[in-house]
């Protein structure tokens, strides 16, 4: 069977996995699933001590390093949706364009399609927030200690994510009760996990600029090929590699502020 092309996608799952994401029901059960995911974080005993966690932290860095830790003096951050396109989308890389035993089910924990019934377990994206920190050790001294803080059973994930195209971050992942409306009207208690998305400043403002290089790319079948590495000229290259170089530059002023810090501590 040929992978159907991202127009063709939902066509092909209403036909061959009974999922429609084009069904107008669909759409409005998504909006109110994740919805009611983020007024759950919100109002979560979990956001509480998260909140804690993260103003002790910042207090910890300040007496450490004598710099703040986050950009602004709070640092609670908005929680986002991720737009229904954007999470068909990923249904569309998961189920088509990633997926090795394509036509079977991908390869996944369960080796199932990613379809309504599954999609808000199976993904931890959909509802996400964006923390940024002024140092480029900021993203990993809160990962190293969000778990010990504020608990295994709260704090399920932790690790850093960069890419080619420049992109660097770590990411947090962190559960919660909720209860989600299904396709048959049934609505179930059921623990979702939301992403915390820990970077600094600079990368901030550049993940605005680039990031829909990322979004193009994830969406193509194969690769497009390294010639653009060799594009000067192409808004691209500029960006990725400007995004490396930066993180050099970030690791540097770490390097300084950790020197200066220790000076400080000697006077």
């Amino acid at each position: 069977m040929e992978r159907p092309t991202l127009e063709q996608y939902a066509d092909w799952a209403r036909e061959h996995i009974g999922f429609d994401p084009a069904d107008e029901q669909f759409k409005r059960r998504y909006s109110q699933n994740t919805k009611s995911i983020r007024t759950a974080i919100e109002q979560s005993e979990e956001w509480s001590r998260l909140s804690a966690a993260f103003s002790d932290l910042a207090t910890k860095y300040k007496n450490e390093f004598r710099v703040s830790l986050f950009t602004e003096t709070g640092w609670q951050p908005n929680l986002h949706i991720k737009p229904l396109v954007s999470a068909v989308e990923k249904t569309y890389r998961s189920n088509i364009i990633r997926n090795k035993d394509f036509p079977n089910p991908p390869l996944n924990e369960h080796s199932k399609w990613i379809t309504e019934e599954n999609i808000f377990s199976e993904y931890h994206d959909l509802v996400r927030c964006r923390i940024v920190c002024r140092y480029m050790d900021g993203p990993q001294y809160i990962c190293d200690n969000a778990k010990d803080i504020v608990g295994e059973e709260i704090v399920t994930s932790a690790h850093s994510m960069e890419t080619e195209l420049g992109y660097y971050a770590w990411h947090l992942g962190v559960v919660v009760p909720t209860t989600i409306v299904r396709s048959n009207g049934n609505i179930d208690d059921q623990i979702v996990q939301f992403e915390v998305q820990l970077t600094t400043h600079l990368n901030d403002v550049l993940n605005d600029l680039t990031h829909s290089f990322y979004e193009d790319r994830r969406i193509e079948k194969g690769s497009r090929g390294a010639l653009w590495k060799w594009q000067p000229s192409s808004a691209q290259f500029k960006g990725a590699f400007f995004g490396h170089t930066l993180h050099l530059l970030e690791g540097m002023i770490v390097e300084l502020k950790n020197e200066m810090a220790k000076e400080n501590g000697n006077d």
